[in-house]
This record gives structure tokens, C-alpha cells and sequence, in this order.
């Protein structure tokens, strides 16, 4: 079981471009004790949780000011990479958000068969 004792808690702001998305399995970071879990609650806001060691590896970079994470496109990438790989069946978001996320994981495996 988490001990949210271990966490700093934070809202995420993304005003990128780009949406959040969400799976239908958004709590398997949870369960699997990630350093950096981000829970998007609408396709510009999200609650983010980070573990209280600094020296611990995180998702995004992207540094808090108080209570609040000011998403970069880098890093509302990498946490919407981390619902996709979470999803069992869905994943909820805007159509541009989920095909942007589509492509750059056809480009990514592309560069793994040219490699």
C-alpha cells in the first residue's frame, strides 16, 4: 500500500499545445510505488505526487513553485507516454492528443528496426 506520507503533493497546469490523456488504468503508477505519479483530472490539470527524496529519479524535470508544476511539453509527453503504457483497454483524451502520442510512438519504434 502507498504511504502518501512519502509524497509532496501537487496541481499540474499544462497549458501546452497538447492535452493530457488518461487511461482506464491511471492508479497502476500508484500501485507500482512510482517517484513521480501524475493523475490527469481534465486535459489541463492534474494532481501530481513526487516522492520526498531528491535524489530520486523523476518522470518530467519540470520543477514545482509552492504547490504548483508548470508542465513543459517534454514533460506532459513523457506523463502521457507513462498512461499509455499504464492502459488496459482505453485511453481518454482528445483525439490530437492521443494520434500526436500514436506518431511519436510509430517513430520511436521505426528508429528501433533502424538501429
Amino acid at each position: 500500500m502507498l504511504d502518501h506520507n512519502n509524497y509532496d503533493w501537487y496541481i499540474g497546469y499544462n497549458d501546452t499545445e497538447h492535452d493530457f490523456i488518461i487511461s482506464d488504468n491511471p492508479a497502476q503508477m500508484i500501485w507500482c510505488h512510482f517517484n513521480d505519479i501524475c493523475i490527469p483530472v481534465s486535459k489541463h490539470k492534474s494532481v501530481v505526487m513526487r516522492v520526498k527524496d531528491e535524489e530520486a529519479p523523476m518522470i518530467s524535470g519540470d520543477k514545482a513553485k509552492g504547490n504548483i508544476i508548470n508542465m513543459s511539453i517534454k514533460g506532459v509527453i513523457a506523463y502521457n507516454t507513462m498512461q499509455i503504457s499504464m492502459a488496459q483497454l482505453y485511453l481518454l483524451g482528445s483525439e490530437k492528443a492521443i494520434n500526436f502520442m500514436q506518431n511519436i510512438n510509430t517513430l520511436y519504434n521505426m528508429k528501433g528496426r533502424m538501429e
